[in-house]
Order: C-alpha cells, then sequence, then structure tokens
C-alpha cells in the first residue's frame, strides 16, 4: 500500500519542509496526515509551523472539494476514491479549528521568546522548542496559561499572551480572565517588574466599545483592576516614592 510506505518514511524522518512535501503530502488518508500534524511537535518552531500549515491546507481543499458535492451526497466518506478524503465536512472543520488553535499559540510562544530574551538582554531570535512545554501550553485554557505564566513571575510573557488574545472586537466581558491573570501576581513581587503588565491589563480593559452594556462592562472591569491586590501594590509603591522624591527636594 502506497500510503504505508509513505507513512513509514514520514514517521522515520525528522519534521521538516522536505519531510512534509516528500512523504506527509503523498499520504492519502486525510485523517491520518491531519493526525499527524496535530500531535507531532519538532523542536524547531519553522517546522512545527510549516506541519500546522499543511494539515491547514489539507483541510481547506478537503472542505472545498466537499463543498463542490450535490447537497444530497454532501456526506463526506470512505467511499470517495482516490482522494483519501475519510473523514466527515464537521470533522474537517473541526480539525482545522484546532490546527488554528496551535498555530495561534506556536506564534504567541514565537513573540514570548523574543520578548522575554530582550527583557533579559539577549537576543531575540527564536529558540528550540521544549516540545512537552509547548504541547501544554498549546492545549492549556487560556485562563489557565495566564495563570501560570503569572505565578511564576513571567510577566513580559504574560503581557505577550494578553495582547495576543484580547481581540478589540471581542465583548467587554471577556477581560475578567485578564483581571483573574492579574490576581496571580505575587505578593511578594517587585510592582516595577510587573508595572508593564499592568499597563497591559489596563489597555485590555478599555478596549472602545459602542456604549450600552458594553460601557457598564468596561467600568466594572476598570473597578476590578483598581482593587486588584497587585495594582494596589503599585499604586502604594508608586506614592512612596513619590513622597520619599519630595523629601528629598524640601
Amino acid at each position: 500500500c502506497a500510503d504505508g510506505v509513505r507513512q513509514a518514511q514520514w514517521r522515520e524522518s525528522e519534521v521538516s519542509r522536505v519531510a512534509i512535501s516528500d512523504y506527509l503530502s503523498k499520504v492519502a488518508s486525510l485523517r491520518w496526515v491531519l493526525a499527524e500534524a496535530a500531535s507531532r511537535i519538532p523542536s524547531e518552531p519553522d517546522a512545527l509551523a510549516a506541519l500546522l500549515d499543511h494539515g491547514v491546507e489539507r483541510c481547506d481543499a478537503a472542505l472545498c472539494a466537499a463543498a463542490a458535492e450535490d447537497a444530497a451526497t454532501a456526506q463526506v466518506g470512505a467511499g470517495s476514491k482516490g482522494g483519501g478524503v475519510d473523514l466527515s465536512g464537521r470533522d474537517i472543520a473541526a480539525w482545522r479549528r484546532r490546527l488554528l488553535r496551535y498555530r495561534k499559540r506556536l506564534r504567541v510562544w514565537r513573540a514570548i521568546a523574543v520578548a522575554e530574551a530582550e527583557a533579559s538582554g539577549g537576543g531575540g531570535g527564536d529558540a528550540r522548542l521544549d516540545t512537552a512545554a509547548h504541547s501544554t501550553f498549546r492545549d492549556a485554557h487560556l485562563t489557565a496559561a495566564a495563570a501560570s505564566l503569572a505565578q511564576s513571575g513571567r510577566y513580559a510573557a504574560l503581557a505577550v499572551l494578553l495582547r495576543a488574545h484580547a481581540a478589540p472586537a471581542a465583548p467587554r466581558r471577556d477581560c475578567g480572565w485578564v483581571l483573574d491573570a492579574v490576581a496571580e501576581v505575587a505578593e511578594v513581587a517587585d510592582p516595577a517588574d510587573y508595572a508593564p503588565l499592568v499597563t497591559c491589563a489596563l489597555e485590555q480593559v478599555l478596549r472602545t466599545g459602542d456604549g450600552g452594556d458594553e460601557a457598564g462592562a468596561e467600568t466594572e472591569g476598570l473597578r476590578g483592576l483598581a482593587m486588584s491586590p497587585a495594582v494596589e501594590r503599585a499604586l502604594s509603591r508608586g506614592g512612596e516614592a513619590a513622597a520619599a522624591a519630595e523629601e528629598e527636594a524640601e
């Protein structure tokens, strides 16, 4: 079976654009290809990006083919010959959403790597992926991912995550997870370290809406941010610094 040969060659190869072109792209079984695209995590970010792109492209091609069929036979099943389309249109769409989510999380991870490298005074180049850590990160609920970053003191990373997932058109109620993330900042943390995070959180809460319920929710979000212990500590530290500066001036 041609698929069996290509599958074995793919499994024995490191993930790369060449391996995707030579082996994975030639496997007819869509189900198998998408499972590979969603499960393999190479240590090179560019290779992972190429793999996810290929999975999305295969989904798009299969969905286009399904849309072209007659409504009475729109079910895309194993009876389709030669195309290897062994999934329903609904299943293909679900795989596509998953791959797109993974692709966005990879972009966020790369932005985090750059931000943390710059914050530490290092270069901003791509780092190799910790495959286990990245697997956890890309499947984590957004709130859990944000809380984990806050608890570990990775404030530059958390600011990147907040900005990446706070779409301008999102409902104002969505800022709740931003407040939850700020609430996870450790009490012993230096406000100077997480000041950019507070600024970022404020930006997300202030994303403009069209009035009505969103305006009320914005007020609620600002109240929640102001009452956050982390923000209170930052404001307190700022007040102490101002008072000290005034004493020196006198």
